[in-house]
């Protein structure tokens, strides 16, 4: 999950998730704030990769009918409400949508 939220939350924190594309290796001389942060996502299913570990939901074995199940599950997380971006549940279904196929954003 964390690419997927790191990279709906870029555009609004990017010094942080800067930080950790820069921390992955990630070249972001030139860039903006924002443009540096959306590299975070993709230096993270890199390194996933890199260590064998699945990127997919779908490769854990998971089964793409519980997607509202686990949204749901999401949307009464008590660290929400600390998410810089508030998040509907349509929003969090989409997040395991592409978890599942490994949107790449």
């Amino acid at each position: 999950m964390m690419p997927v939220v790191l990279h709906f939350n870029a555009d609004s924190c990017p010094d942080g998730i800067a930080d950790i594309a820069v921390a992955l290796g990630e070249d972001v001389k030139g860039l903006s704030k924002v443009e540096a942060a959306k590299r975070a996502a993709p230096a993270i299913r890199k390194l996933a990769k890199a260590v064998g570990l699945p990127t997919t939901l779908a490769e854990y074995g998971a089964d793409p009918q519980l997607i509202g199940v686990c949204s749901e599950f999401a949307a009464k997380d008590g660290d929400l409400p600390e998410n810089p971006i508030a998040t509907t549940i349509d929003q969090m279904k989409d997040f395991y949508k592409q978890v599942f196929e490994e949107n790449p954003d």
